[in-house]
C-alpha cells in the first residue's frame, strides 16, 4: 500500500475504464463527475474512498475522479 500523489487537475480514474483497485484519500480533495451529467457528483476529502463500485459490480468505472488540490491517495487491491 504505497501512496500515490496527483497534482491539482490530474485525472485519477476515468469513467468507462476497467477497475482494478479502489482508493482512500489520504490528503487533498477530489471531485467526481460523469460525462452525461452536468456539474459535480461529489467532492471527497481525507478519509473518504472511491472506485469500489467497479470492483463490487465488475462493471466499468461509473465516474471520472479528478484531483482538485494536490492529492495523495492509497490504492487498495
Amino acid at each position: 500500500m504505497k501512496p500515490v500523489d496527483f497534482k491539482a487537475g490530474e485525472v485519477i480514474i476515468n469513467q468507462g475504464d476497467t477497475g482494478e483497485e479502489f482508493y482512500i484519500v489520504e490528503s487533498g480533495e477530489v471531485v467526481c463527475t460523469k460525462a452525461e451529467e452536468e456539474g459535480e457528483l461529489c467532492r471527497l476529502r481525507s478519509g473518504d474512498y472511491f472506485g469500489e463500485i467497479a470492483l463490487i459490480t465488475d462493471n466499468p468505472r461509473a465516474a471520472t475522479v479528478t484531483a482538485v488540490t494536490n492529492t495523495r491517495v492509497i490504492p487498495l487491491f
